[in-house]
Parts: structure tokens; sequence; C-alpha cells
């Protein structure tokens, strides 16, 4: 998998109910950690209530077999997610134009 700063991709995360009904409290693991935080809704792939799903963000930095990516909404945890590209699964592209980190 080829990925760019700057691209959207979809990371898998388990999703429970958020402080307000229009957003979501997400967990998304890796072999470097976690991130924790409130994530819009909208910025989910799946609008479950609670469960898993995938959450949306931008690439901000590759290097090697590591990338880092920015995810929408509130962390409660460093602002920057690190994953490894090797675990990356193609999901298919975010549409074209549609970003909801943009929202």
């Amino acid at each position: 998998m080829s990925l760019r700063v700057g691209s959207l991709i979809w990371m898998q995360c388990e999703a429970k109910q958020g402080t307000f009904s229009d957003e979501r409290f997400v967990r998304v693991r890796s072999d470097f950690g976690e991130w924790y935080g409130f994530v819009p809704i909208e910025s989910l792939r799946d609008e479950v209530a609670e469960g898993s799903t995938f959450v949306c963000g931008t690439v901000v930095g590759v290097q090697n077999d590591r990338f880092e990516v920015q995810l929408p909404g509130d962390p409660l945890t460093s602002g920057i997610f690190h994953g490894s590209i090797a675990r990356l699964t193609p999901l298919g592209s975010v549409e074209a134009g549609y970003s909801p980190l943009s929202r």
C-alpha cells in the first residue's frame, strides 16, 4: 500500500456513545500505542452507537514502515496517531472532496 502525506485513510476503531449525541468516543489501536478521543459521527464510516467501525483520518507523515495520521475531533491522548504500514488493509478510497476533518 502506498501512502502519501495528505491522503485520507480509514482507521479501524471501537466506538462508544459520546457525551453529546453528535459524537462518539473512539479507541484506535496500533503496535505503537492507542489513540482515544471524541470524534464527530460524520467522521465514522458507519454511524454506530457502539461497536467496531472505521474513522477517517489524514496522513501527516510517512517514514519507512510507519505512518502518522491526524484524526478528527478532540483527542484525550496525543493528537497524532502512529501506525504500521504493514498492518493497513486497503478499504477503498474516501469519496473525493469529502473530508469530515474540514467540518
